[in-house]
This record gives structure tokens, C-alpha cells and sequence, in this order.
């Protein structure tokens, strides 16, 4: 006969119940799921964030100040150098920290992915995928970074700004009226809806790449393609979810650090349950 107490509470982590039919293999097709999929990944999101509260803000501070480091220390050699040179270094310093990024992110997948089945989520996720898969997310982050950058690029390039002229007559009515013209413009305007709509494109493209690769050792090529696949297919869950992430990012920020300590995980979390529902069976 077993002496443990039949009222005690379990002293770790119990698994979250799987979805019906989900075994944690990968799909051949990414799931389809209704609009309000969007509720319960945010809700399940956060019943898996609350289970390693103490950790996740731990977490959260690590990376502040890893990340607030990198960019102070590489913000004061860029600023040193020769304009030319300082604006490519500075490009290559943002693709270098797209890659880091996406490192410790990708790492905090493979922490949630223990923690739904039962284990816990410790600081040292933040490293693990440097671990077992440092190349394919290499070549991811410098995917995202370089697309990210070209786009930014040439809507630099495209958009037409206001004349020198009209700008340093901010006072004058006339003036003003002129410059508004030239900023909404008709080019503009299209060049704009370009911009979104492309920038739209590249976060799809990214959506579920990262547990993708970390947890179903998908390519990163391939990884980019399902997730494009599975974004576009649940469309209307995702402009849900990306309005509430939006309100309640919003909430967070009234609270400033501490409620951003808060969403951010909780997002994060929701963001694998999101995974977890259209590419797993």
C-alpha cells in the first residue's frame, strides 16, 4: 500500500490536457480552426504562463539586461564611426541581434514545450536551442533581419518627404498645407499600403517558424513555408489574436515595466498554444 497522502497536492508541474487527438507529432498539413481559436489560446496561455510565474520573470530580466547590454555597448561604437561605414556595421549590428534574439526566444519554445508536458521552465532554456540548433536558427534570424531591413530600406527610399522648403515654414499655414499634400500623397499612400502589406507577409512568414524548427526539427526554408501556410489558413483566428495581444500589450504598458513583465510571457505562451493547435496532432 502506498504511503503518500491521497490529499496532498502534487509537488510538480502536471501536464496541461492535450487538445483531442494532439500526440505532439508534426501534422502534414497545418490545421484549420475557427476565429475564436484566438480565446482559447490566449487562456491556455495563460494557465501555462501562471504554472512558472517566478521563472518567466526571471527570464524576462535576463534577457532586458543581455539585451540592453549588446545595444548600449554596439550604440557607442556605431555612433564612433565614419557615416558610411557606421551605416553598414550598424545593419550588420542589427542582423547580429535579430540572430541573438531569436536564439533565446527560440530556446524559451523548447522551455514551454517541457513545461505543458509536465516538467518546468528554467532560466537555462534561454540557451538551449544554442545548443541543438544553432544553424538553422542562424539562418532564420539572418532571414528575418534581412528582410526586415531591406523592406525599411526601400520604403526609406521611396517615400516621398516633405520639401526642405515647406518643413521650414512649420508656422505658416500655406506651408503647412503643401507639406501635409506631399506626406498623403497618392504615391505615398500606395507606397505605404506596400509597406503594411508587406510587413504583414514577413511576420506570417515568421509566425511559427521558430517552434517549427526547435521542436519538429523542420528546416528553415520549410519552416517558413508551413507557417505562411498555417498563418494564412487561420487568417481571421490570428487578426483576433493580434487585436487583444494589442489591447492588452496596451493595459500593460498603463502598468509600465511590471505589466509588461506580465504580457509579454503570457503572449509568448499563447503563441505556442497557437503552435501547439494548428501543427500538432
Amino acid at each position: 500500500m502506498s504511503s503518500q497522502n491521497p490529499y496532498q497536492p502534487p509537488q510538480s508541474n502536471v501536464a496541461m490536457p492535450p487538445m483531442p487527438g494532439q500526440v505532439d507529432s508534426l501534422l502534414p498539413a497545418p490545421r484549420s480552426v475557427g476565429i475564436g481559436a484566438a480565446i482559447d489560446w490566449l487562456s491556455d496561455g495563460w494557465r501555462l504562463f501562471k504554472r512558472d510565474f517566478g521563472m518567466w520573470l526571471l527570464i524576462d530580466l535576463i534577457m532586458i539586461v543581455l539585451v540592453a547590454i549588446i545595444a548600449i555597448v554596439g550604440g557607442m561604437v556605431i555612433a564612433n564611426l565614419p557615416t558610411g561605414i557606421g551605416t553598414v556595421i550598424n545593419a550588420l549590428f542589427e542582423i547580429a541581434m535579430t540572430v541573438f534574439i531569436t536564439l533565446l526566444t527560440a530556446g524559451l519554445f523548447i522551455g514551454m514545450h517541457e513545461s505543458y508536458r509536465g516538467g518546468a521552465l528554467d532560466a537555462g532554456h534561454l540557451f538551449a536551442a544554442m545548443k541543438q540548433h544553432l544553424v538553422p536558427l542562424v539562418i532564420l534570424g539572418v532571414i528575418s533581419a534581412v528582410l526586415s531591413i531591406a523592406l525599411a530600406w526601400a520604403f526609406e527610399a521611396l517615400w516621398q518627404a516633405p520639401s526642405a522648403e515647406n518643413m521650414s515654414q512649420e508656422a505658416n499655414p500655406e506651408a503647412m498645407g503643401l507639406m501635409m499634400q506631399e506626406m498623403f500623397s497618392g504615391r505615398n499612400l500606395l507606397i505605404g499600403f506596400i509597406y503594411f502589406m508587406l510587413s504583414v507577409l514577413i511576420s506570417l512568414l515568421l509566425w511559427f517558424a521558430q517552434p517549427l524548427v526547435v521542436l519538429n526539427n523542420v528546416s528553415p526554408m520549410e519552416a517558413l513555408k508551413l507557417s505562411l501556410q498555417g498563418s494564412l489558413k487561420n487568417i481571421l483566428a490570428l487578426i483576433l489574436y493580434t487585436f487583444i495581444s494589442l489591447l492588452i500589450t496596451f493595459g500593460g504598458a498603463l502598468l509600465l515595466l511590471l505589466g509588461l513583465l506580465i504580457v509579454f510571457p503570457w503572449l509568448f505562451c499563447a503563441s505556442y498554444i497557437s503552435y501547439r493547435n494548428i501543427f500538432l496532432q
